[in-house]
């Protein structure tokens, strides 16, 4: 073997090695929102974002992606990340309908560290291989969620705009 074919040989499996660690993420990624718009018994409010972070949380970038599979990346420290968003409502079916975005980091391997730091929300997940090991992220990420809302219920106008999640803004 030529030291040219070694070289594209090594490639071949680092490539291999990361369009899987992708699709292994983006999987995650895809079972935390459907599992959590399922919890909620609302999927179809569920929304994923491609999530670039900026130098202040006010400067973080969310772009829409159709599938959860599609809108991982890799942070710089190695973990996973990627948007989601929740079109919260005053009453079921009502309007104004308000759209609240935070990030999602994660750990590939087990134990599988899940944060969302706006909500100052960690979640060690042992496993996440069904739909069972779900149910305590989502039944987390709801408390959090429900917590957050209650908080800024008692806050005053200036100290309500942090409730823990990214952009809420309305929709419709």
């Amino acid at each position: 073997m030529t030291r040219w074919e070694e070289i594209s040989a090594a490639v071949k499996q680092w490539y291999q090695r990361a369009r899987d660690d992708q699709f292994a993420a983006g999987q995650i990624a895809a079972s935390i929102g459907n599992n959590l718009g399922d919890y909620l018994g609302f999927r179809d409010r569920i929304r994923f974002y491609k999530y670039e972070p900026g130098d202040t949380p006010k400067y973080d970038k969310m772009t829409p992606e159709p599938l959860g599979i599609n809108a991982v990346s890799p942070s710089e420290d190695g973990r996973w990340q990627f948007g989601l968003g929740a079109i919260l409502e005053l009453a079921p079916r009502a309007e104004p309908q308000f759209e609240f975005k935070w990030p999602v980091i994660f750990n590939l391997a087990p134990p599988h560290l899940i944060e969302i730091p706006p909500l100052n929300l960690r979640i060690n997940a042992p496993v996440l291989n069904t739909r069972e090991a779900f149910e305590p992220v989502s039944a987390a990420i709801y408390q959090a969620m429900l917590e957050s809302f209650q908080r800024a219920a008692t806050l005053s106008p200036l100290q309500y705009q942090q409730i823990g999640f990214g952009i809420a803004q309305p929709k419709g």
